[in-house]
């Protein structure tokens, strides 16, 4: 159907994860989609993202909202004029714990990350 659809799911979360950073997979959603963690939006995707229903949703939620037990992770989206869902493969949609600890290179901006899914890309940073 057009318009907005909310999903809802309760998941399990261990109690070794609490604190901890994690990733969420919420598959591809036909248009637009803000996603929430316990109620806090913890990522969207937005008409400015060329193709978004055939995107992957991927996000982070911050340690600070990861507590061991249940929590509810909510999708809330729009289809402003195509039939809404979510699609995709099984293995899109997931919920598991960020690898921390190592330490950014001093060679890049204060900020930069390593714990990319798929590695870290100074280029988000500098023009070579």
């Amino acid at each position: 159907m057009n318009g907005e659809t909310v999903w809802r799911k309760t998941v399990d979360v261990p109690a070794e994860w609490e604190g901890k950073i994690l990733q969420i997979g919420v598959a591809r959603v036909k248009s637009f989609d803000s996603t929430y963690f316990d109620g806090k939006e913890v990522g969207s995707t937005g008409p400015a993202i060329k193709d978004s229903w055939n995107q992957p949703r991927r996000y982070r939620i911050p340690g600070a909202l990861v507590k061991g037990g249940k929590a509810l992770v909510a999708i809330r989206e729009f289809a402003p004029d195509t039939q809404g869902g979510v699609h995709g493969l099984p293995e899109e949609m997931f919920l598991r714990a960020v690898a921390t600890g190592k330490k950014a290179a001093n060679l890049y901006h204060s900020d930069f990350k390593e714990d990319f899914e798929l590695g870290g890309n100074p280029y988000r940073y500098y023009r070579w």
